[in-house]
């Protein structure tokens, strides 16, 4: 049997210098435009997949004879991994503080939009769609729009007349801070009458909700 030669790239020094040459553009690189980021790291993908399209163009005929080859591939790109690193956690960073302030932006616009209708902004179900990049200003106010119009069609998170909530807090027509009490009252229905009567009488905002 024919003695197999260890498996290795061809004038592999060379090419780790080029390579090192090539990657020392995007050492320590500072993501400001994620787009041009994004194109960078497809570059160094591109170039992992290179590696490893001729490694295993290389290895294909052999067993056990690839293994010195393994090891510079390895090396090859761990020394792309390193460059690429840094700018992938960027790009993460920066995507992250972009999902916050859609998400900010979001909640300010509930709580304005919720206000007209009288709903507890807190009680709106938020639809994965409306944090989305993709989803345009308008579109966004016409499905958070229909969503309060349902809640109100059908009393969910409604909140009592003269009653409205801003900043987190309840406050009152005359703009006052309020805070939310329950009390559970038993009554006939001829006493309920006079129970309503006396809390309209003395301006309390409350809410009816028969059982039994």
């Amino acid at each position: 049997m024919a003695e197999i030669k260890p498996v290795v790239f061809n004038e592999f020094e060379a090419t780790k210098k080029s390579l090192d040459s090539e990657l020392n553009k995007y050492r320590d690189l500072i993501v400001t435009d994620t787009k041009q980021a994004k194109k960078v790291r497809a570059g160094l993908n591109k170039l992992v997949k290179n590696v490893d399209d001729r490694k295993k163009e290389l290895k294909r005929p052999y067993v056990d004879a690839y293994k010195g080859m393994e090891r510079q591939a390895n090396d090859l790109k761990s020394m792309i991994h390193e460059v690429k690193e840094p700018i992938d956690a960027q790009i993460k960073t920066i995507e992250m503080g972009e999902k916050m302030r859609r998400e900010t932006r979001m909640k300010d616009l509930i709580a304005s939009m919720a206000f007209s209708y009288q709903i507890d902004p807190d009680k709106v179900e938020v639809k994965s769609k409306w944090l989305t990049k993709s989803i345009s200003d308008i579109e966004l106010k016409r499905e958070i729009g229909e969503q309060l119009t349902l809640m109100n069609r059908f009393s969910v998170g409604k909140l009592p007349d003269g009653i409205n909530k801003q900043s987190g807090q309840f406050i009152n027509d005359d703009g006052e801070i309020v805070y939310k009490y329950s009390v559970s009252l038993y009554v006939t229905d001829d006493e309920l009458e006079t129970v309503v009567s006396c809390l309209d009488e003395n301006e309390i905002h409350y809410m009816q909700n028969k059982e039994g």
